[in-house]
């Protein structure tokens, strides 16, 4: 298990766990990052990342890719 901030871009993840603080833990699991979900990472700049979730593409920022676990 790797931090999604760590994970090599390019490849389907699945999110085994989430230890991101309460008020983002409610917008994340609209959008579908909530653990169980698949992904792919499409890119990574320095620790920011750029998932495809249900078809959307989203920015994350560092700090809260790398309390995302995959």
């Amino acid at each position: 298990m790797t931090a999604l901030s760590l994970a090599a871009p390019g490849k389907n993840y699945t999110i085994k766990w989430n230890i991101c603080r309460c008020d983002a833990e409610q917008e994340m699991k609209q959008v579908g990052l909530c653990p169980g979900e698949t992904i792919y990472l499409l890119n990574s700049y320095f620790g920011n990342v750029i998932v495809c979730v249900n078809g959307k593409k989203i920015a994350l920022s560092k700090e809260l890719a790398f309390y995302i676990k995959v």
